[in-house]
């Protein structure tokens, strides 16, 4: 045991009060003269040994209280040799279901190995690894920096999605090992009609990109399967898909003279829209004073430095913030959104006017849940790696357990019963 404040010790010297005290009031007895004491018999009586003893163990209990103050006040620590593991392996739960990386796994021990997840539990191979996930790299890697170990390694898929916040900096011998494979990952996320047809929206994701597509097949077609009511669609062996019918949006666009440019882009897109992914949109176009027509649209554009009236329709209304980076965004009003800037031809390529639109109008658009399960994008080992920092003394490997707030609890019990000791002296 070691003290991280030992100067406190000469505080030991307050044990002679209480001491000083006790020995003192001792002398203090009263004397009563009598004639004769031949007949009088030589007998202690029991309530007074019951003082006696009341007294010592109330010096005892006194003695203790400034004992455990002058040890809270010297700081006691515990010192526990801590032997480290050479190496310590680390595996993201879903390499247990590659193949490829078995022939790794077969060279490591259990004991050597353990889940790339919260809590860094030991892996067991009869069991299933399944109920843990790695969620944040970084996160994790930061925690590895106590972890009892000299050198640790890591292997996992290395996917950008659990890239997040900051880098961390460690000063372990850490080795990062990426394991990919080329398979792709391809998922149908929605089923739409469209007239005669059905639409299908797949996203296809490798270690290299992420993309969507539309897949356009006949509601006649013999090679896909349908329910009897032609309502849900067969997407792989077990789940089905429900399809819904595509409904046209209608599209209000409200402008004056000096938004022509704006009027031509917009509309522009919303065509590209409908050609490339087959999203039925019925144009209306007027001039702003024409805004009386406006009652009754459910999806407006205003493009005009005049203020729109106040609707409960959803509304893109030309508000420039030259603080923002993206052509629209939402503004605090839920049904409203901001055109944020003039357009131009180079704009309405580089922050993408078509894609913003498409965020913009009322579809109905899969999960980020459902997007991140199949997103399947890697990183270079170089975007993974935590920045390493050199120590020029070698760390201790001991391990100090403070013992201070055990003593505070044995401070408060003693002074518990030393008053309770107190209360019954006095009665």
């Amino acid at each position: 045991m070691n003290f991280l404040n030992p100067i406190y010790f000469w505080t030991f010297l307050g044990l002679l009060v209480p001491l000083a005290i006790h020995l003192w009031s001792k002398q203090r007895v009263k004397v009563i003269k009598v004639g004769s004491i031949q007949f009088l018999e030589k007998k202690e009586s029991k309530k007074a040994r019951s003082l006696r003893l009341n007294e010592l163990f109330l010096l005892i209990l006194r003695l203790l209280l400034l004992s455990l103050l002058t040890l809270i006040l010297a700081e006691p620590i515990l010192q526990i040799s801590e032997t480290n593991s050479e190496v310590v392996y680390f595996v993201e739960p879903e390499l247990f279901e590659d193949d490829n990386f078995q022939s790794v796994l077969d060279t490591l021990t259990e004991d050597e190995v353990r889940l790339l997840a919260q809590g860094f539990p030991m892996w067991n191979k009869d069991a299933s690894n399944e109920e843990f996930e790695t969620s944040n790299y970084w996160h994790l890697t930061d925690k590895l920096e106590n972890y009892p170990a000299d050198s640790i390694v890591i292997f996992s898929k290395g996917y950008q999605k659990k890239i997040k916040g900051k880098r961390p900096t460690i000063t372990k011998n850490l080795n990062w090992v990426l394991v990919g494979d080329d398979k792709g990952t391809s998922k149908i996320l929605q089923a739409y009609k469209v007239d005669d047809s059905i639409q299908l929206k797949e996203i296809r994701s490798t270690s290299d990109y992420l993309n969507f597509s539309v897949k356009k097949i006949a509601s006649s077609s013999e090679q896909s399967d349908f329910n009897l009511a032609k309502d849900s669609i067969k997407v792989d062996d077990e789940n089905w898909l429900a399809i819904k019918k595509l409904d046209t949006i209608p599209v209000t666009i409200f402008s004056d003279d000096d938004f022509k440019g704006e009027l031509l882009y917009i509309k522009a897109s919303l065509k590209a829209i409908t050609n490339y992914l087959e999203i039925p949109i019925a144009i209306n176009e007027f001039q702003i004073n024409d805004s009386l027509k406006i009652e009754g649209s459910a999806n407006i554009i205003w493009l005009s430095e005049e203020i729109p009236p106040s609707l409960q329709a959803r509304i893109l209304v030309y508000k420039p913030n030259p603080f923002v980076n993206k052509l629209i965004e939402e503004d605090l009003d839920v049904n409203q959104s901001n055109l944020t800037k003039r357009l131009t031809p180079e704009n309405i390529v580089s922050d993408n006017l078509s894609e913003a639109l498409v965020n913009w109008l009322p579809l109905e658009k899969p999960s980020e849940d459902s997007i991140a399960k199949y997103d399947i994008r890697t990183v270079e080992l170089a975007a993974i790696q935590p920045n390493l920092k050199e120590v020029s003394a070698k760390k201790s490997k001991n391990k100090h357990i403070s013992l201070t707030k055990w003593i505070w609890l044995a401070f408060i019990l003693t002074l518990i019963l030393e008053r309770i000791v107190s209360k019954l002296r006095k009665q």
